[in-house]
């Protein structure tokens, strides 16, 4: 009898055990977190015009000039120079415009065909001024595309000699110069861009 019921007990045991921790474990399953797609690179809209920088007005020790700088969105520098020396009615002088291209970028030039845009160059001077010559251009290379049209890159400097007026009274005048220009790249054309810079000149007696 007792040993029946020594076997009962353990065969109680043995099933408790079966119960609490003798089974099959069931591992959990973590769900991964959710992929998120990065937000897209801003661009800017076709449609928004380039707005060229401020000019800057410079002077050393013989020049006078105004400076429209690079800015991000326009790889081109221009700067408008006249003589700082004060000048006299009847004498002739020398204007120039300097274009700085940055590296891998250049612009057409000013005999390039539509539908690219020409670098034009336009002075307006005052009641008196003369522009005797027309623009000494700077040497125009091969683009580095595959139709080889002719570009200038890195530094191309315009001059054009103007003559004083023998009636011009003593004083300061104004310059402009109205320019314009397309820089492309071995990938792009930029939207074209044109500017103005202003320069003052002064007349003595």
């Amino acid at each position: 009898m007792r040993i029946v019921m020594r076997s009962m007990a353990i065969v109680r045991l043995l099933g408790l055990l079966g119960l609490v921790g003798c089974g099959e474990r069931v591992a959990s399953r973590v769900e991964p977190p959710p992929l998120v797609e990065p937000p897209p690179l801003a661009m800017p809209h076709p449609s928004t015009p380039i707005k060229p920088a401020e000019s800057v007005a410079k002077s050393d020790a013989t020049d006078v000039k105004s400076v429209k700088p690079r800015s991000i969105d326009d790889p081109v520098a221009v700067s408008f120079r006249v003589p700082q020396s004060a000048l006299r009615p009847g004498e002739p002088f020398e204007v120039a415009v300097n274009f700085e291209v940055a590296s891998s970028y250049e612009i057409h030039d000013r005999s390039a065909p539509p539908p690219a845009m020409s670098t034009f160059i336009e002075l307006e001077l005052p009641s008196g001024f003369e522009a005797i010559e027309d623009w000494t251009d700077p040497t125009s290379v091969r683009s580095g595309l595959p139709d080889g049209h002719m570009v200038y890159a890195g530094k191309a400097t315009f001059t054009r000699k103007i003559l004083i007026g023998d009636g011009v009274a003593p004083g300061q005048y104004a310059l402009s110069c109205l320019f314009g220009y397309q820089a492309c790249n071995a990938r792009q054309c930029l939207r074209p861009v044109e500017s103005r810079l202003n320069v003052s000149l002064t007349i003595q007696d």
